[in-house]
Order: structure tokens, then C-alpha cells, then sequence
């Protein structure tokens, strides 16, 4: 893997080898099978402990605001997610990696530290104008590159649910999975959750997350 941007964490997690976590995107042509053998031969050599994080729930907001129902966006949702995870497991077992851990929302939709950092999230969303900002590019990029110029106040907001969960647990993710450190490994940059991650924000701080891009 080539490590493009790390953070402090990023480096402690990946020297003492503690816990990675993956991000999967249901949606993103980069996670074909090639990719995901790459991320996973890299991880499990890298790591005490890998998650791999396919954000099904949340990806239900995403698919609302590129226009499917709420029922289309749940079985779509679903059967990527879940192809997403046959494959990753495949892997694991074809190549003999040690296990890894498959991260699904109902996993962690009713965790105490996920909840307090979705209602600290939103909450800041509200109160700080920078930091709503960047989280109203994050989600006005997505959707533009899905072909949406000028998305409608419906199709914002369900975006905007989508990064919220997303942001809640990874910069929990230590608190949520029980980790002493964990890093979140991904093939781009997204500024708002470095920002958050590497304390950026008054209102947010974390020691035990950090961040690897990588591809």
C-alpha cells in the first residue's frame, strides 16, 4: 500500500500494530475485488486487530438523495453491503489471512459512544459555522458527482444523515469497538474528518483515532 497522508495516531497504530479499520463503500467502482485483496493483505499484516466498515445503514441516505425510495435505497442498501462482505470474507479465506471483523450498523446503531458522538456531531453542525461548512462541501461535492448540480433541500439533508453516522463512529471508533487506538484507512482524503480527527474544531477532541490514506 502506498501511504499518501497519515496522521500521528495513523503512525502509533500502524508502529504498535493495534487495530485498523477499513472503510467500504457500497457505491465506489475502487472496491473490486483486486482492491479489496490489496487492503486486506496490507491490514492483516499491519494489525492486531482489522474491522472493515460497510456503512449499510447510512448508505440508505445517500441512495434517497441520488432519488430512490426509502424501500429501494433499504434493498439495495443491503444487497451491496452484503456482496461487500461475502467478498471480503472470501478473501480472508482463500488467502489464509487471520479473521477479520465485518462492521455493520446494526452493530453499533444503539452503542452508547456512537449515539453521544452522533448528538455532538449534529449538535456542532448547528452551533459552528465552519464546521458546517465543510460538512455541507463534503456532502454538495458527493451528490455534484453523482451528476446533481443543484441538489434540493431533501437530497442535502439525507446526505448530510449519511456523514453524520459515518463521522460519529469513526472518530469513536476506539470508544465503540473497545480499541486502545484504531486508524481509519481509506483511498482518499475527506478534509472535514481528518479536521475533527487531528483536532481541528473547539468542540471535538480524540486521542485514540487516527487516519491513513492509502491506496
Amino acid at each position: 500500500m502506498d501511504i499518501k497522508e497519515i496522521s500521528q495516531v495513523g503512525k502509533q497504530v500502524l508502529q504498535n500494530k493495534k487495530a485498523l479499520i477499513l472503510g467500504i463503500s457500497i457505491n465506489n467502482s475502487y472496491f473490486k475485488e483486486e482492491n479489496l485483496t490489496k487492503l486486506l493483505l496490507w491490514a492483516t499484516e499491519n494489525a492486531s486487530s482489522v474491522y472493515v466498515m460497510i456503512p449499510d445503514e447510512p448508505a440508505v441516505h445517500t441512495l434517497m438523495a441520488l432519488g430512490k425510495s426509502e424501500s429501494e435505497a433499504v434493498k439495495i442498501a443491503r444487497s451491496k453491503s452484503n456482496n461487500l462482505e461475502n467478498k471480503c470474507l472470501a478473501i480472508v479465506q482463500n488467502h489464509k489471512l487471520p479473521p477479520v471483523t465485518i462492521v455493520r450498523w446494526v452493530m453499533i446503531a444503539n452503542n452508547e459512544h456512537y449515539l453521544r458522538a452522533l448528538e455532538i456531531i449534529r449538535q456542532a453542525y448547528v452551533d459552528f459555522d465552519f464546521f458546517a461548512k465543510e460538512v455541507h462541501a463534503t456532502t454538495l461535492n458527493v451528490l455534484k458527482h453523482a451528476g446533481f448540480e443543484n441538489p434540493t433541500d431533501e437530497q442535502m439533508r439525507n446526505g448530510l444523515e449519511f456523514l453524520f453516522k459515518e463521522l460519529a463512529f469513526i472518530t469513536h471508533s476506539d470508544l465503540v469497538l473497545g480499541q486502545e487506538k484504531t486508524a481509519y484507512v481509506y483511498h482518499s482524503t475527506m478534509k472535514v474528518l481528518n479536521n475533527l480527527i487531528e483536532g481541528q474544531y473547539t468542540f471535538f477532541k480524540t486521542e485514540g483515532v487516527g487516519f491513513i490514506t492509502a491506496e
